[in-house]
């Protein structure tokens, strides 16, 4: 059977939205998620996942466009508004990075200095690895990138792949995030990086999704053929704090509910197993001592 890998970024970005994570990681069917260490809350979050047994199944989520870079102030001024040390914000970034604007030298900085602050959180690099706002599979960074998550022992990395059907292309700038992931996938997986072949979670498009949403895209990845899957989520519960509009959102306590929903882990579990990563690494090893077995019995 075909396995699914859930995962929920943005942990680390508000008390709310992580607590909300760590609520779904324990009582509904949350694989994973991925910490944005240069955010307030990011110490915050490693101490909770601590305390309930979590931090093995929490991953980077690389961040390049919201914040504060975690490089010193001056030396990655490419990224930054003018003098002020805060990222330029997703659509300034993409901008200047499909306009060759960005330096790679930059990227490379901050990149580094994003998986050194996980391994002193966590005692370890990640093993899987995603960004926010998908800016890792932006063609300009992916080879710097690519080359950096490899040297630092990571397994895992998002490819944003969602083969859609017609009805569901709802969104321009989703089609053309699948697009540039595909091309990324094929240079990851050059570097020895694993990526699952398919994905779930652009074309919700930031509506409120139903636990009837979730089968249905999966469902239509797999009649395209997919062989793994990597599902996107944001829960979190209701924070009025936060200024974006984002995660003060009801969407966000009601992925919580979907996710806990025991009806999801029913009707999945008719198309997918739910998995953790460290699930298919040993479904590779297995795979392949079959495949030697079978060789040798020939």
């Amino acid at each position: 059977m075909v396995s699914l890998v859930i995962v929920a970024d943005d942990c680390g970005i508000s008390l709310a939205r992580t607590e909300g994570i760590v609520h779904a990681m324990l009582h509904g069917l949350l694989s994973h998620t991925s910490l944005m260490v240069n955010m307030p809350h990011s110490r915050y979050a490693v101490k909770l996942l601590r305390h309930h047994g979590l931090l093995g199944r929490v991953g980077l989520h690389l961040n390049l466009t919201e914040g504060v870079p975690l490089s010193p102030t001056g030396s990655v001024p490419s990224l930054v508004m003018g003098t002020m040390h805060e990222f330029l914000g997703k659509d300034v970034f993409r901008t200047k990075c499909i306009s060759g604007k960005i330096d790679v030298d930059d990227v490379y900085k901050e990149v580094t200095a994003q998986l050194t602050l996980f391994r002193e959180y966590v005692g370890q690099y990640p093993q899987h690895v995603d960004a926010h706002q998908h800016v890792h599979i932006l063609p300009p960074l992916v080879p710097t990138i690519g080359k950096l998550l490899q040297q630092h022992g990571v397994t895992f990395v998002r490819a944003p792949v969602q083969h859609v059907l017609q009805a569901d292309a709802k969104c321009v700038s989703c089609a053309v995030i699948s697009r540039y992931a595909a091309a990324a996938q094929v240079y990851f997986r050059a570097c020895g990086l694993r990526c699952l072949d398919a994905f779930v979670g652009l074309t919700f498009c930031n509506d409120v999704y139903t636990v009837s949403d979730v089968v249905d895209a999966v469902k239509v990845q797999l009649a395209l053929g997919a062989t793994s899957i990597e599902m996107m989520t944001h829960p979190g519960l209701t924070d009025l704090i936060v200024i974006d509009s984002f995660g003060r959102s009801t969407d966000r306590p009601c992925e919580v509910a979907v996710l806990c929903d025991p009806l999801l882990r029913s009707r999945l579990s008719h198309y997918v197993h739910v998995v953790e990563f460290d699930q298919l690494l040993v479904s590779a090893i297995l795979d392949r001592t079959e495949l030697c077995v079978e060789k040798n019995s020939n």
